[in-house]
């Protein structure tokens, strides 16, 4: 559970002494409760109807609250790959959108 609070074992539980488990050992206990969550949890909480009805109620609530015009669901904080900026660009080098995985992207909101 801590993996899903803070979103990197290698950092999070590597510092941890109290674990006793190596990156390999982790990344089976992970891949097996991260089955148990989809196949017996996920779908209570995460849903997306392909009901036209539902569909129309969750635009026009959007649209209520936030004035946002057909909008049927929201995704948080996303990577979003980008080709890196030019190496010599001095506001916006190219190391500042590497992610954690060695990839440049932009950490974003996206609905």
């Amino acid at each position: 559970m801590h993996f899903f609070a803070h979103g990197s074992y290698q950092k999070s539980i590597g510092k941890d002494n109290h674990c006793g488990l190596l990156q390999a050992g982790v990344s089976r206990c992970l891949k097996e409760v991260v089955r148990i969550i989809n196949e017996h949890i996920a779908h209570r909480y995460v849903t997306f109807s392909n009901n036209s009805q539902a569909m129309t109620a969750v635009k026009t609530r959007f649209f209520e609250k936030l004035n946002f015009p057909g909008i049927v669901g929201c995704i948080d904080c996303t990577h979003i790959a980008i080709v890196p900026p030019p190496a010599n660009n001095v506001k916006y080098p190219a190391h500042v959108f590497m992610n954690r995985k060695g990839h440049y992207s932009i950490n974003c909101q996206i609905i």
